[in-house]
């Protein structure tokens, strides 16, 4: 085998991890985005639901009367 082979041949070995590498680079931000997608979801499920137009994290004033 020709030095020039090899070379080839060590080339697309380092052309093989590389790839090997952003396969494992698009799994982890996969799984990232799956994890906020869920947690998202259980987040929505268990916040307590009020008969208000306003959102969730807005809490409504309450009103205090005195007897006069």
């Amino acid at each position: 085998m020709c030095p020039a082979q090899s070379q080839a041949l060590r080339e697309k070995g380092r052309v093989k991890d590389m790839d090997e590498g952003k396969k494992k680079v698009w799994i982890c931000l996969l799984i990232a985005v799956l994890a906020a997608v869920v947690i998202g979801i259980l987040y929505y499920l268990s916040a307590p639901s009020q008969q208000s137009s306003e959102g969730f994290l807005i809490l409504a004033p309450e009103v205090i009367e005195y007897a006069g």
